[in-house]
């Protein structure tokens, strides 16, 4: 009892095989309607990241601290030590009047001390090690911790 072309499982007695046919064509529409959403959504996305991404090496980033930047850095009184500020660019970038890393608000005990700090902040900065932090292991190497 085969009508034509159709496959016995895509008939249907009450509507002559119509029906089987249709639900099977609408299964396969709608999942390729879904697969072509989801290819399109992925792409977008895709596109979005790639975007997001050459507007951040194109942009004008403060935090850019690429080979051609210039790295200086400066020692100051404060009140009862000294501090050292970081300029990258002729833009001050790090201004630091305390030892970092140690509680309280304690500035360094002499100029050398400050000094130091400021050139390892400097090398960080000019390996890219963005936010330049400094360890309590390294102030203890440099002798500042005693």
């Amino acid at each position: 009892m085969i009508s034509g072309n159709i496959h016995p499982r895509f008939l249907n007695k009450k509507h002559k095989g119509k029906t089987g046919l249709n639900n099977s064509r609408r299964y396969i529409v709608g999942l390729s309607t879904i697969i072509l959403l989801a290819a399109v959504t992925f792409i977008m996305i895709i596109q979005g990241n790639r975007s997001a991404n050459e507007i951040k090496r194109e942009g004008n980033n403060d935090n850019d601290t690429s080979p051609e930047k210039t790295i200086m850095t400066t020692v100051f009184q404060v009140e009862s030590g000294w501090g050292y500020d970081v300029f990258v660019d002729g833009k001050q970038f790090i201004h630091q009047p305390y030892i970092p890393v140690i509680q309280g608000n304690k500035p360094f005990n002499n100029e050398a001390d400050a000094k130091k700090v400021a050139e390892l902040v400097a090398d960080k900065i000019r390996m890219n090690s963005i936010p330049p932090t400094v360890s309590y292991q390294e102030l203890d190497s440099l002798g500042i911790i005693k």
